[in-house]
């Protein structure tokens, strides 16, 4: 079986999954991720905006300038965004967008890039490499995406 690469990976994804959301009802947008959670699936789209817009300045970034500190708080992003109150429609079209960048960044990173490091730690210094942030970057827009499918 042949390796996917990551931004194959991610591509399909976000393709997927754009394919498939623009055929929930408004209301399913609207509701909370799981009983226990203040989120509404909306915010967690928004919020998975945020970490786009995050995660894409860390791989441009992290390319030319080492141990840059970038990092956000989630709440504070998605309360000041206010998605709750954002049409669908313009998330997702933003979502998407921001994501094919992502995946164009990703497909012409050079492996030489892969070892440098960016600081994400938000009380101390912790450099994760492009090559971990890349791949953590994917596991957790699937796991968000799991989120916000859960139930449905």
């Amino acid at each position: 079986m042949a390796t996917i690469n990551p931004a194959q990976e991610l591509s399909q994804i976000v393709d997927g999954y754009l394919r498939d959301a623009h055929g929930y009802e408004p209301a399913f947008w609207l509701m909370p991720y799981a009983p226990d959670k203040k989120w509404s699936r909306k915010m967690v789209l928004g919020h998975l905006i945020d970490s786009a817009i995050h995660n894409l300045t860390r791989f441009v970034t992290t390319q030319y300038q080492q141990n840059t500190k970038i990092l956000y708080d989630a709440d504070q992003w998605v309360a000041i965004n206010d998605y709750e109150h954002t049409d669908i429609a313009t998330l997702l079209l933003f979502w998407g967008l921001l994501n094919k960048q992502i995946v164009k960044i990703i497909a012409n990173m050079p492996t030489t890039a892969l070892p440098l490091t960016c600081d994400t730690g938000k009380n101390a210094v912790e450099p994760q490499t492009l090559a971990f942030l890349v791949q953590d970057y994917i596991a957790h827009l699937q796991y968000h995406l799991n989120q916000i499918n859960k139930n449905t």
